[in-house]
C-alpha cells in the first residue's frame, strides 16, 4: 500500500480531525483514509454498449456508498433506520405484516 506525508497543515484542521476520528472511535490516520475514500467517487468505465459511465464493479460502488455515510457521522443506528425505511417503500406488504404481528404478540 502507498503511503504519503502532508505537510503544512493547519493546527486547527488537524484538532477537527482528531476530534472526528475520536468520534468514530478510530485513529486520525484511518479518518483521513475513510474522508478521502468517500471524497474521491470510484473509478469508472464507459459501458460501450450503452455509452454510459459504469462503476468499475458493484463493490466499488457499495463501498463508495458506504464510506460517504460512515464519513458523514451517521451512526450505524441511523443507517438502520434509513435502511428499514426504504425496505418499508420497497415492500409495503411486509411492513403492515410486521406491524399486525407486532401488534398481536403485544395483546
Amino acid at each position: 500500500m502507498a503511503s504519503i506525508t502532508v505537510r503544512n497543515l493547519d493546527e486547527d484542521l488537524k484538532e477537527r480531525l482528531r476530534e472526528q476520528a475520536a468520534k468514530h472511535g478510530c485513529s486520525m490516520e484511518e479518518e483521513v483514509r475513510r474522508i478521502l475514500a468517500a471524497a474521491l467517487p470510484p473509478k469508472v468505465k464507459i459501458n460501450p454498449a450503452k455509452g454510459q459511465q459504469t462503476p468499475k464493479t458493484g463493490l466499488d460502488l457499495a463501498t463508495g456508498i458506504h464510506n460517504m455515510f460512515r464519513s458523514s457521522g451517521l451512526t450505524e443506528e441511523d443507517i438502520e433506520v434509513f435502511i428499514n425505511n426504504v425496505e418499508e417503500l420497497r415492500h409495503p406488504e411486509r411492513s403492515s405484516r410486521r406491524q399486525a404481528d407486532d401488534s398481536e404478540s403485544s395483546q
